[in-house]
């Protein structure tokens, strides 16, 4: 592990974990490259949970109506049936309608699979970006410290 990363991974304060299922890899037993992208879903999902966000049936419909806008992902090492794994997460920024998540993968040995990013904007009932309310801003802001830049308008 680098030393970047080593430092980077200090900002991290959530985590989750997960197994790579049989319907998950390809031939080579390789897991397939999309399938990392809703690994990346469920975990902002359980950090919703974790900092306060209750999650039910429309909690992202009308609730806290976000959507994917952006999806970033390096890939580093693969992963293979079988393999255990962790999701380290953060919110790095929160603008004024968008927040940006940060994703660390590694094998529950150590080794880094990738490292992503997502830009999700929040929106109001006709599907426009609007600004994020306040008690959103400061469960997130509570919850990362001064890991996060908040923008404030």
């Amino acid at each position: 592990m680098t030393e970047k990363i080593k430092e980077e991974l200090k900002k991290y304060s959530f985590k989750t974990n997960g197994i790579v299922r049989f319907s998950e890899v390809d031939s080579f037993n390789v897991v397939h490259n999309i399938k990392y992208l809703y690994w990346l879903e469920n975990a902002r999902i359980d950090y919703f949970r974790h900092i306060g966000i209750e999650m039910h049936n429309h909690t992202i419909i009308k609730d806290f109506p976000v959507m994917v806008v952006r999806n970033e992902i390096d890939y580093f090492n693969p992963a293979r049936f079988s393999d255990e794994y962790n999701i380290l997460s953060r919110i790095s920024r929160v603008g004024n309608s968008s927040f940006t998540f940060q994703n660390l993968i590694f094998l529950k040995s150590g080794l880094l699979l990738a490292k992503a990013s997502s830009v999700l904007v929040y929106l109001n009932e006709s599907n426009l970006p609007e600004r994020i309310p306040d008690n959103y801003r400061k469960l997130i802001s509570d919850f990362e410290g001064d890991n996060v830049e908040i923008i404030t308008d």
